[in-house]
């Protein structure tokens, strides 16, 4: 640590980071950093990109994906409700120098359900999973696969639906133009459900024989 400049240094910094060569990838609550590897030690660390406030969940998840674009997982900022940062309960998706790349706008994202004209960030890539910080992509595939501590269940309709496009019961309709019940069969349903679990990490295995007894 002492070829770091600490004021570059916050104390709680990502759940996982990312290297890829000699480069590393790593992040606070509210910021995205790179640095370079030399004799084991960071170097040249550098700020390349903010990040929404971590309110009730702050840790972060940074990795490099097999198209090379750094992936910053961002919890929502309360157990439920309906945020207004667009940034909030998704996966960022973001060149390595920190900037916007080219994201398809989630159409069914919980902002735009409460306000039809929000802005949604370009980083956006996935939205409505309230904290997943577990992820890894499909060695075959190239699919992203994430572990989501939603509101019992994975799904891209958090705060408004959970589990298999359900509908929510805690968080009110998202707008008085759109209700619930039409909004989540718009959403993604999970793959795999399981009982409250908190799942940090992800790993798609490949080439390793799996016991009969935990096979799916």
């Amino acid at each position: 640590m002492s070829s770091i400049d600490r004021s570059l240094c916050p104390r709680r910094m990502s759940a996982r980071n990312a290297i890829s060569g000699n480069e590393v990838y790593l992040a606070s609550v509210k910021a995205v950093f790179s640095a370079s590897l030399s004799d084991g030690r960071f170097v040249m660390i550098q700020k390349i990109g903010h990040l929404p406030d971590g309110g009730q969940h702050g840790n972060r998840t940074v990795a490099v994906g097999p198209d090379g674009k750094l992936y910053v997982s961002i919890g929502s900022s309360c157990n439920a409700c309906a945020e207004t940062n667009s940034e909030h309960a998704t996966i960022l998706r973001m060149d390595r120098n920190g900037m916007p790349t080219s994201n398809m706008l989630p159409a069914a994202h919980p902002v735009l359900a409460h306000n039809p004209n929000a802005m949604v960030s370009a980083r956006v890539f996935v939205s409505g999973v309230r904290n997943t910080i577990g992820f890894d992509w499909h060695p075959a595939t190239g699919e992203l696969w994430g572990s989501d501590h939603g509101s019992d269940g994975l799904g891209d309709g958090w705060p408004f639906c959970w589990a298999d496009r359900q509908v929510g019961p805690v968080v009110d309709e998202p707008s008085k133009m759109t209700a619930k019940e039409a909004y989540c069969p718009r959403t993604q349903p999970f793959v795999l459900g399981y009982q409250a679990q908190c799942a940090h990490r992800v790993h798609v295995l490949s080439r390793v024989p799996i016991p009969g007894r935990i096979q799916g």
